[in-house]
């Protein structure tokens, strides 16, 4: 390293010793050379900058390469208007030290210029039609003589604006010097203090020959430092500038691909879920899924999910996950972030601590640091709100998160819409129309069942079988309205009386059927006895007035194992049928002593206990 250092000095030593004879002999020769050496050397660099740009690391070099073009136009034409040379017609020193001091101008600007505008998206055509307009108007001025009249001042003007404009580039350069990098900004600071040394030079003296042969001296090593700072610094060499545009490009790639991955899972992760939400038809369980599915997707903390209440527009929050624990409560459109989200159909990002208390101004002590909460929107219908929550700090939602959330919620709305029309036609399918229990073919699937798992592990199961006394004559007096409100009505008290275990459901016409699991006979007996009483105290309104009406119940035990649901329901049948017998109003335990026989008339008749 060292050797090389004393090679490099012996030869610019030996270079100047060269020049500065040369001047000794000829002082113009020397000159010119010396003005060649410089204009082809900054015109070399803007070449090779403007042929490199799409590989510069620095791209505030972009200004210095276009600058050189035009520092190297005046400066060849400051040795062309030379005294003895004299190309320009009518040239006088005065001619070329204007070129001399708008070369300098134009290179000290430019150096400026580089360093405050290398961040911004300046267009490199925009770069060159401003430097082709300035350098127009400098050469209209020039042989215009409009600084004929003001030579002396602009002498000194020129050199002092050049002189302050390479001392802020050099402080700019080590404010910055992290951005270009060190190696570079030491370069491009010491060519800028030659360049001042050298305008020193220029106010000292400027008919001195000596002078005027130490300044382009100056000039001529700090465009050689301007070559080290664009060639070997700015770039290295040719090949690492190849090598690093590829790398860069490997890395483009490589960031793409992950991206790309990346997206393909969330996809992925989007479908399998909307695949296990199709599967679950229960609207309860389908809403713990989606909450439990949507923390699992973006590794959230929490979630809870409100559903929409149309009749009094609020949102009602029916499921909750984790740490969210506002279950039941109501939330006014455009209260807190789930009503706002609900009012106006967008999603919401949330940061900061206490993000929470954006949430209600009720029922709320949670604290989150990071929410997203989406709408979930069916058929161009509200359904509800989907919310997920993150109190660490650490862990902050990204919009690429709320665009996957988004995505996710309107599959979970699509998913409920489809669960609650299924339970809706199931119902229908399951239901009564008019009294809204069970009808006869959902009763003895839900019977047989029940039967299957007493039997198997020897639970007491009772059956009932209710009939509504002299329910004829209430159609034919009152009405075939008042009739169906006395089948509402005794259908209501049923669900009163009975347990949600039990299986009620209407028989046909007025008859009604309950099964009671884990229910002894004697306990069977009891609560039919309970709603025996209820019926008869019950008034109903109807059209004609008032009425009440009474009813008649029969109960039948599990005996056997090898008992069906068709045998228990007849027993229970024979039993109502012998509670009529005695007088309705009544009920009646089955017993073995019982049988049926069909008298001749068709209709069935009981015999008495023995």
């Amino acid at each position: 390293m060292r050797r090389q250092i004393i090679w490099k000095v012996a030869r610019f030593s030996l270079f100047f010793a060269v020049l500065w004879l040369t001047a000794g002999y000829n002082f113009l020769l020397a000159h010119t050379i010396i003005e060649m050496i410089g204009v082809v050397t900054v015109w070399s660099l803007s070449l090779f900058i403007w042929n490199a740009r799409p590989y510069l690391e620095n791209k505030f070099l972009l200004f210095i390469g276009i600058s050189c073009l035009f520092t190297g136009f005046f400066q060849l034409c400051h040795a062309m208007a030379c005294e003895g040379i004299e190309i320009f017609r009518g040239a006088t020193e005065q001619l070329s030290f204007q070129f001399l001091a708008t070369a300098r101008l134009v290179e000290s600007g430019s150096l400026l210029a580089s360093v405050l505008f290398a961040n911004r998206n300046i267009k490199i055509n925009t770069i060159r039609v401003l430097y082709l307009l300035a350098g127009a108007a400098l050469c209209g001025l020039i042989f215009g003589g409009g600084f004929t009249g003001y030579l002396p001042q602009f002498q000194i003007i020129s050199e002092l604006s050049t002189i302050a404009m390479l001392l802020c580039s050099i402080l700019l350069l080590h404010h910055w010097r992290d951005k270009p990098g060190p190696g570079l900004v030491r370069l491009l600071s010491w060519y800028a203090l030659l360049s001042i040394v050298s305008g020193l030079l220029i106010l000292v003296s400027l008919n001195s020959q000596p002078v005027i042969l130490s300044r382009h001296i100056l000039r001529l090593t700090s465009w050689y430092l301007l070559y080290r700072a664009i060639i070997i610094t700015g770039f290295v060499n040719p090949y690492d500038i190849f090598f690093r545009y590829l790398n860069r490009m490997k890395e483009a790639e490589s960031e793409a691909r992950k991206k790309a991955e990346e997206r393909a899972a969330e996809l992925d992760a989007l479908r399998a879920n909307l695949t296990d939400m199709l599967t679950e038809h229960h609207t309860g369980r389908l809403l713990e899924s989606i909450l439990v599915r949507s923390v699992s997707l973006l590794k959230a903390e929490g979630s809870e999910l409100g559903l929409y209440d149309r009749k009094r527009n609020e949102i009602v929050v029916v499921a909750v996950h984790n740490r969210c624990n506002r279950k039941g409560i109501r939330i006014p459109l455009g209260h807190g972030l789930l009503g706002v989200v609900a009012q106006n159909r967008e999603p919401a990002l949330r940061h900061g601590y206490g993000a929470g208390e954006s949430f209600s101004s009720v029922h709320y002590s949670d604290h989150w640091q990071s929410v997203i909460a989406a709408p979930l929107i069916a058929g161009g219908n509200l359904v509800g709100v989907l919310m997920i929550v993150e109190s660490n700090r650490s862990h902050k939602f990204t919009w690429a998160d709320l665009n996957l959330f988004t995505m996710f919620a309107q599959q979970a709305a699509m998913t409920i819409r489809n669960t609650r029309l299924l339970e809706a036609a199931r119902k229908k399918a399951e239901t009564d129309s008019l009294t809204g229990l069970f009808n006869h073919r959902h009763f003895f699937e839900a019977a047989a069942h029940e039967l299957n798992r007493a039997i198997r592990y020897r639970h007491p199961l009772s059956a009932l079988m209710i009939d509504i006394d002299h329910f004829k004559s209430v159609n034919d007096n009152h009405g075939h309205a008042s009739g169906d409100r006395v089948l509402i009505a005794i259908s209501n008290l049923c669900r009163q009386l009975f347990r949600n275990i039990d299986i009620i459901g209407r028989y046909g016409g007025e008859e009604f059927v309950v099964l009671l699991p884990e229910t002894p006979v004697f306990i069977a007996r009891e609560v039919a006895e309970r709603l025996r009483k209820a019926v008869a105290e019950t008034v109903i309104s109807c059209n004609r007035g008032h009425l009440s009406v009474t009813i008649s119940v029969g109960i039948a035990p599990l005996c056997s194992g090898t008992e069906t649901t068709n045998s228990l329901i007849e027993k229970a049948d024979l039993a109502l049928y012998r509670s009529k017998h005695l007088g309705r109003n009544r009920i009646t335990v089955w017993t073995p002593y019982m049988r049926s026989k069909m008298n001749p008339t068709g209709t069935t008749a009981v015999a008495p206990d023995p």
